[in-house]
């Protein structure tokens, strides 16, 4: 288990240097954004929910979700975004600003 463990983080880390890895926030998640995705990741989940925001430049909410620690796919799609500047937003203190 270590094993897949550890090649599943090699993978991870090789992706993310494509895809720009934020560092875990106070919250604990790094977020990985992609070019029609956005995964968080956490080691752990101590807390009931996560919740996730999405505004455009002018601060409107255009994307949420509530991730809790059934879910299996802590994932955003991105392709019904158009084009611009974006700030995600997670947990109380997690903020990442990316482009599309």
């Amino acid at each position: 288990m270590k094993s897949a463990r550890f090649f599943f983080l090699v993978c991870l880390f090789s992706f993310s240097t494509l895809a720009g890895l934020q560092a875990a926030g106070p919250d604990g998640v790094s977020v990985i954004v992609g070019e029609k995705k956005i995964w968080l990741v956490a080691e752990e989940f101590p807390f009931d929910n996560l919740s996730v925001k999405i505004m455009d430049a002018n601060g409107k909410v255009v994307l949420e979700q509530v991730f809790t620690p059934k879910d299996r796919n802590w994932s955003l799609d991105l392709s019904q975004l158009p084009s611009g500047n974006y700030t995600l937003r997670h947990g109380q203190d997690g903020v990442k600003k990316f482009s599309r």
